[in-house]
């Protein structure tokens, strides 16, 4: 960092943390290593710890998460074959590594391999960083992520767990009676507020059997940085992935976009206003399924750098979409399965034996001449080993033919990302 760092201030810089140190003693929790650093530069005598980031930790971080992202979408449209998809893979692996925080031995060990994490000493360190980055990495645009925990009364959260979603999350924390059933609304109130009343339900009573609620929202509002024309926007035919043709409005802009095209696709780069963050699309020439079934995190990265400066017209759909996900048997077959069952080991939470009994995601999206607004809600609820109850059947019906995702720029974590087959709302 550059210039006097202020009295009582120490800069603790991430690399060197990933480095260098190493104090993570046998059978503790990941989670020590934030509170052994705050600790330690608690007993010098500073007021306050400065993150020096020089970028690398959270390009580290977006890296994993976007492996994790592209797997979690090919798992997903498995599980819901021929539905659209759109989900948060960052919202959905911050309230994933809450989690793991409270986790240990094999359960650790899943949830770690599934977010594509194989530095669980320094996971913390660079979440913190990934997420400090991502709120301030353009004013222009609207970005807020949000976590809250709620816990039953009764229940005895051990302390280190809830200082670690504090310290690392800004996570609220909230003592509250699942027995009530106000407190579903005070729940969906909470993520109603973080999303502008895009996600204004995640729960529904009755809510007993939960323990321990993790939420992550994250909203996003961005303007294109330079519109679509109205009146250029008509209905027009879209082919859908069975053949079908159906109208729908279609926006159409002329100008100089960052643009490449192959043998397999067309790509294209629409930036945001302050052009931190940006919409790629990619129309495969043959299918989406064909598309994504190499696609990976490292050759999506090597077809951005192939874009570059091209005069040509863009016409992309104008639509809405809401979706809702049960991410468990998602999880499960990706490599998580110990965390949904009695084996569990959350013992960094509580000393009572819990498992995860329910994680969901709900997303919003709708792009349009101005911009695009999106948010998504993902939840967690925790629940003792003494209970069980069968999660209710889960539906979604909505399709259209083309990946996105929102991505930013610096970082490279991909915010949002989908296959959608049929643009209608």
């Amino acid at each position: 960092m550059e210039g006097r760092v202020p009295e009582g201030e120490l800069v603790f810089n991430l690399d060197f943390c990933m480095q260098r140190i190493n104090l993570r003693p046998e059978g503790k929790p990941r989670m020590k290593l934030i509170l052994y650093v705050m600790m330690v530069f608690s007993f010098l005598g500073a007021d306050r710890i400065v993150f020096a980031q020089d970028g690398s930790a959270s390009e580290k971080l977006a890296g994993s998460y976007n492996a994790f992202g592209l797997k979690l979408l090919a798992q997903t449209r498995q599980n819901f074959p021929g539905k659209n998809v759109f989900l948060s893979p960052v919202g959905l692996a911050f309230a994933l590594d809450m989690a793991a925080n409270g986790a240990q031995g094999e359960t650790m060990r899943q949830i770690m391999a599934t977010l594509e994490l194989t530095n669980v000493l320094s996971a913390d360190v660079e979440n913190k960083a990934l997420f400090e980055h991502l709120l301030k990495a353009d004013p222009k645009v609207m970005l807020e992520i949000a976590n809250s925990l709620w816990t039953a009364e009764d229940a005895k959260i051990k302390a280190p767990f809830l200082d670690a979603a504090r310290y690392v999350y800004q996570a609220e924390v909230s003592s509250v009676n699942f027995n009530n059933p106000a407190t579903a609304k005070i729940i969906n109130d909470w993520c109603s507020e973080h999303t502008h009343g895009k996600i204004p339900k995640m729960v529904e009573p009755p809510l007993e059997e939960n323990r321990l609620i993790i939420l992550d929202a994250i909203y996003f509002k961005g303007d294109w940085t330079t519109p679509f024309d109205k009146q250029l926007t008509r209905d027009l035919p879209f082919t859908l992935a069975n053949g079908q043709k159906v109208n729908h409005p279609r926006m159409s802009r002329t100008g100089e976009f960052q643009y490449s095209e192959n043998d397999e696709f067309q790509a294209v780069c629409l930036p945001y206003a302050g052009h931190a963050f940006s919409m790629y699309v990619f129309l495969p020439k043959k299918s989406v399924a064909d598309f994504l079934q190499n696609l990976t995190a490292e050759n999506l990265r090597q077809e951005i750098t192939q874009l570059h400066s091209q005069k040509g017209t863009v016409e992309l759909p104008r639509f809405k979409l809401e979706n809702e996900y049960n991410l468990k048997p998602v999880l499960a077959t990706m490599g998580m399965p110990a965390a949904f069952t009695r084996q569990a080991n959350f013992s960094g939470i509580s000393d009572e034996r819990l498992y995860i009994g329910w994680i969901k995601q709900k997303t919003y999206v709708e792009v349009d001449e101005a911009g695009t607004e999106a948010a998504a809600v993902t939840g967690i609820g925790f629940r003792a080993m003494a209970v069980r109850r069968e999660e209710p059947p889960f539906q979604m019906v909505i399709d259209r033919p083309f990946f996105l995702m929102i991505r930013d720029k610096q970082s490279g974590a991909i915010l949002f990302l989908g296959a959608i087959l049929d643009p209608r709302s």
